[in-house]
């Protein structure tokens, strides 16, 4: 019990240091455009934050081996990891219980953890390896983790996770950036490996003006009539 409370804690607290929950941010700003009710927010805040246990635990179990190789990772909580491998396996079982029987988010939790967790051990056991294919499915991932954010059948909140999507994608690629010398010397393939640092940099900013929301041009910019 005390393993896998210790595991789940540094899942939590190293993923939180990097940013990477930060699609409960995404998932809270989508709430709050739609005026969801505060029980509804907080119910599903909560699901969200037992969502993001559930994959990045799933991660690290799978890249458990690449991550004692890397210099970056191969640290005295992945070997904890590694040392308590069968205690990872209650925790992992019962968050994923708990996301697929929540009553209170109804068939958009069921999508968010099914989703989620097909497209967090796609990415981890393979497209992470593949260049191109590991920010392809990072931007999946981003959209399926935010749909816990609203009812499936509510067309706006599709729209609002698809543009924080492209922000998954642009984060991805920052990601890739940021561990690119620890990647080229463990023989993983990333985007960033496989194009440079600068070319990967410069699709960081092509998706993240695709996220932008469109601006006025000049012409169309409202101005005082003239007398």
């Amino acid at each position: 019990m005390i393993a896998a409370l210790r595991i789940l804690l540094n899942v939590a607290v190293y993923r939180l240091q990097r940013l990477e929950m930060a699609n409960m941010g995404g998932a809270l700003l989508i709430m709050l455009a739609l005026r969801l009710s505060p029980l509804d927010v907080v119910v599903r805040l909560g699901f969200a934050f037992l969502l993001n246990l559930l994959v990045y635990l799933n991660n690290d179990f799978l890249d458990l081996p690449t991550d004692l190789r890397s210099p970056e990772r191969d640290d005295a909580n992945t070997r904890y990891l590694r040392d308590h491998r069968s205690a990872a396996v209650g925790p992992s079982s019962a968050s994923s219980a708990r996301c697929s029987s929540s009553p209170a988010c109804g068939t958009s939790a069921c999508w968010s953890r099914w989703s989620s967790a097909a497209a967090c051990w796609l990415y981890s056991a393979r497209l992470k390896h593949v260049a191109g294919a590991d920010i392809t499915a990072m931007m999946v991932w981003g959209a399926a983790m935010l749909t816990v954010a609203f009812p499936p059948t509510h067309v706006l909140g599709w729209v609002l996770a698809g543009l924080l999507a492209l922000d998954s994608a642009v984060f991805e690629t920052i990601q890739v950036i940021r561990d690119h010398d620890a990647d080229r010397d463990t023989g993983v393939r990333t985007t960033a490996v496989a194009l440079g640092v600068p070319r990967t940099l410069a699709l960081a900013r092509g998706l993240w003006s695709s996220a932008l929301p469109p601006q006025p041009s000049q012409s169309t910019r409202w101005s005082p009539s003239r007398r």
